[in-house]
């Protein structure tokens, strides 16, 4: 049982520094004031409530999924590449509430949010290549920035132009 620990100690606490940082960085460009509050929004978008606990399941998933194709890759090339793809992810899913909140464009951040759709549906390809179990946990992120960029686009739709 304590090797079987170890096997996955490393990788989710490895991943918990990347995630924790997405997840704070994400919280501190998004501003759900005046100018968000002003927004049309699509008569289909959830309560803003829900988008917390959401992420913080995605978090989880990302979390376990990293862990489990770590715990899975064959040797430390196939692991560099986890990380690269990890780290890129977290830059871009930073970056879209960076554009989105704080600069307030949602239509570069659509732009954006196609790129980390991309590094997204690479992370789940690249993972499945050594964990099934872990690409499959990847799944809910994919869906969920595929919902989000349904969203970012409807936004920018009905809310055009920006800047």
């Amino acid at each position: 049982m304590a090797v079987l620990s170890q096997r996955y100690l490393y990788p989710a606490v490895a991943a918990l520094v990347p995630v924790g940082i997405m997840a704070v960085a994400g919280r501190m460009a998004t501003d759900l004031g005046p100018w968000y509050q002003g927004l049309v929004q699509p008569d289909w978008k959830p309560d803003d409530s829900y988008f917390g606990p959401g992420w913080a399941v995605i978090y989880l998933f990302i979390i376990a999924g990293f862990a489990k194709a770590w715990a899975d890759a064959p040797a430390s090339k196939p692991r560099n590449w986890l990380v690269q793809l990890m780290v890129v992810n977290v830059f871009l899913n930073v970056l879209w509430s960076v554009l989105f909140f704080y600069h307030q464009r949602p239509d570069i951040a659509f732009g954006e949010v196609i790129l980390l759709w991309g590094s997204v549906a690479a992370f789940v390809f690249v993972v499945g290549q050594w964990s099934f179990a872990g690409a499959v946990l990847l799944l809910p992120y994919l869906a969920w920035v595929t919902f989000a960029a349904a969203l970012n686009f409807e936004v920018m739709t009905l809310n055009w132009p920006f800047g």
